[in-house]
């Protein structure tokens, strides 16, 4: 992004007078609160995002190491590729019931990811998507899952059970499933 590499910074602050861009929590968006723009690399502490965000965007978390929760709207359908890889202090994080697509590596590296909830609209999750997640015990996969990409939860070394809700088993799931040694 526009700010990588600046490891002191804590916050992007837009005027309320500003026509094109407003700020919240330290994060830039668009003037309608639609869409993260810009995200500080040092930002600590709890990520609530504001109602009408429908998309986290590729890499748009990446490198926070910082945060330690996100909050999300119901209005968030989609989680980009690699938008929180690298959150090594993320530790919870519960999805809204509405997400459908978890993309590429989204948690790719948060080792002290806990938990997570995800939702029970959650359609599809891509590859490595929870990849080194070293935190993770357990896991509950929603009915509505339908598509699971290769190496989903590739060194979760700490994983011990997953609850699977739905009759079948996802496409893609024997790729995805953790190998026992």
């Amino acid at each position: 992004g526009a700010f990588n590499g600046c490891r002191s910074l804590t916050s992007i602050s837009a005027s309320q007078a500003n026509t094109a861009f407003s700020s919240e929590g330290g994060i830039l968006y668009n003037k309608e609160k639609t869409e993260i723009l810009a995200v500080p690399q040092n930002l600590i502490g709890t990520v609530s995002l504001p109602e009408g965000i429908t998309s986290v965007g590729s890499g748009t978390f990446s490198g926070c190491t910082g945060i330690t929760s996100v909050i999300f709207p119901e209005s968030v359908t989609e989680i980009g590729s690699y938008a929180f890889n690298g959150c090594t202090t993320l530790a919870s994080v519960v999805l809204p019931e509405d997400l459908t697509t978890i993309g590429e590596g989204a948690f790719y590296g948060c080792r002290g990811l806990v938990s997570i909830s995800l939702g029970k609209g959650l359609s599809s999750v891509g590859s490595n998507a929870f990849s080194g997640c070293t935190g993770l015990t357990d896991l509950v996969l929603p009915a509505s899952l339908s598509t699971v990409k290769a190496s989903v939860f590739s060194d979760c070394e700490n994983l011990a059970t997953i609850f699977l809700l739905t009759d079948s088993l996802p496409e893609g799931w024997l790729l995805a499933a953790p190998q026992s040694g």
